[in-house]
């Protein structure tokens, strides 16, 4: 197939989204608001789809962190993770037991690898949240926050 000037441009525009995603949640993993545990895989499934050539042995290597990601987003009990799970075990089945054709492979592939990175991303805010600064109760009358104090409440 001959080079065009669209897969590049559709690449850019996929990789600069996909990279900038993935350096905010670096930024908060860095402020500790979320888990190696939860960021680690996370990183692994997006640092392989910037490949602009992803091949099926570069899935290989990604597929225990697919795996993880699964397993927590379906351990958190979150809708999406647990409709992921069953549509990828439907994509499983299928592809055991039908004689599928050969183009249909690909766009399949793709579309795990993007569901499986959108519920990590989703698990990762959903994590970020959690540890958000702003829902922690700040009192006014409280001046420094390295020392506790007490405030006086009406009652």
């Amino acid at each position: 197939m001959p080079y065009t000037t669209l897969p590049p441009l559709v690449f850019l525009i996929y990789g600069s989204v996909l990279f900038a995603v993935l350096y905010r949640f670096s930024k908060l993993y860095h402020q500790r608001r979320i888990s190696a545990e939860s960021w680690i895989p996370v990183l692994l499934v997006g640092t392989i789809l910037l490949n602009p050539r992803i091949a099926d042995y570069d899935v290989v290597l990604i597929a225990l962190p697919m795996a993880l990601i699964l397993v927590r987003s379906v351990a958190a009990r979150t809708r999406s993770g647990i409709a992921l799970a069953v549509s990828v075990l439907f994509l499983i089945v299928t592809d055991l037991f039908l004689d599928l054709p050969a183009s249909v492979d690909a766009p399949r592939d793709m579309f795990v690898l993007l569901a499986i990175m959108g519920v990590g991303l989703q698990y990762l805010l959903v994590e970020a949240r959690r540890t958000c600064p702003e829902r922690l109760v700040v009192l006014p009358q409280v001046a420094a926050v390295s020392e506790p104090a007490v405030a006086e409440t009406d009652t």
